[in-house]
């Protein structure tokens, strides 16, 4: 789980510091429709973990969307989180606000993008976590959208919450698809996400997989968190922006 977090955080930051400001079209923010899934003190960590899904009510494909997060303490005084990405987003001129990426790169419309928000106590300034509020915020895709889909797909889990997935990522647009993956949502019997994730092929890190194009994958030991029950696990296809 430690090495997930570190990989949100890089990739948020990164999508801080690359992110084109010029010509960046941010869609309205009431065509943006977050779905709350999990929220609280995570059991076995300690951390801050905050799920759901953020739906594409726009006409248009989006590109890394991204959930905005303010965080409150017991008495309802803002938090003011510290840490690397604050130090990049401070640098960078951006919204200073804490946040996330959503876990699929690209969101068509009509389609839902799972997220899974964590955050260390020690980067709340000695503050206790009280509550909570999520803003989104998304721009559209640039030139012909990358597409990818799951064919396939397989998932078991035994009783001590650990899941097995696999299946065949297929490229279904007309461009390539660097860093082709499976983004996978894991869900409650009440509907809502318990764990977003994604699954990536080795071999297909910083590579592109042609048009039509096929490549599988497959994990068995994802934890999902202590106490949870899993009724369903989607999956989307889904590649990382182009180099």
């Amino acid at each position: 789980m430690k090495t997930r977090i570190f990989l949100s955080v890089a990739a948020a930051a990164a999508a801080v510091l690359l992110t084109p400001a010029v010509h960046a079209q941010f869609v309205p923010s009431e065509k943006l429709q977050i779905v709350e899934g999990r929220a609280g003190v995570d059991p076995d960590t300690g951390f801050v973990r905050i799920t759901g899904e953020l739906w594409n009510r726009s006409d248009k494909t989006l590109e890394q969307p991204e959930i905005i997060v303010e965080l409150y303490d017991p008495s309802g005084k803002p938090i003011d989180v510290t840490g690397f990405l604050a130090e990049v987003k401070k640098e960078a001129g951006t919204d200073l606000r804490d946040g996330v990426l959503t876990e699929r790169t690209y969101l068509a419309p009509g389609e839902a993008a799972v997220f899974e928000y964590m955050r260390d106590p020690k980067k709340l300034s000695g503050k206790k976590y009280g509550s909570h509020k999520l803003f989104a915020k998304a721009r559209t895709a640039e030139g012909t959208a990358p597409k990818a889909s799951v064919e396939g797909f397989k998932f078991s889990g035994d009783k001590d919450g650990f899941f097995a997935v696999s299946g065949t990522i297929r490229n279904t647009g007309s461009v390539p698809c660097r860093s082709p993956r499976a983004v996978l949502g894991f869900y409650s019997p009440d509907g809502k996400v318990v764990l977003a994730s994604y699954e990536q092929p080795d071999e297909m890190f910083q590579k592109k997989l042609a048009p039509g194009q096929t490549v599988g994958f497959s994990r068995k030991s994802i934890l999902t968190p202590s106490g949870s029950t899993i009724k369903d696990v989607k999956v989307w296809g889904d590649c990382a922006l182009p180099d």
